[in-house]
């Protein structure tokens, strides 16, 4: 499998975990900007999965998996680095 180390720019749900709030206070809401940085592992219309950690020494395994919905991605850099995932390499 061959995968591209990628920087993912997103916006996730922010909340407030208080029983009330105000409408000013709810008013005041954003998403939060996010930034991953990893390897894109799929890539569908709809949305992406990306690991930022791999085990190669022996099984792969991929640690910090995201998958991320394409509706809430405002850009993906590829940072021009290529990897063959391979067991132990």
């Amino acid at each position: 499998m061959s995968s591209d180390w990628v920087v993912v720019h997103w916006l996730d749900i922010v909340g407030l975990e208080h029983p009330w709030v105000s409408a000013e206070e709810a008013s005041e809401l954003r998403p939060a900007a996010m930034t991953t940085v990893g390897r894109l592992l799929v890539e569908e219309p709809g949305y992406i999965v990306i690991a930022s950690t791999i085990e190669s020494d022996g099984d792969l395994q991929f640690g910090n998996v995201n998958c991320i919905p394409r509706g809430v991605i405002g850009s993906i850099q590829e940072l021009g680095v290529r990897h063959e995932l391979t067991p132990g390499g």
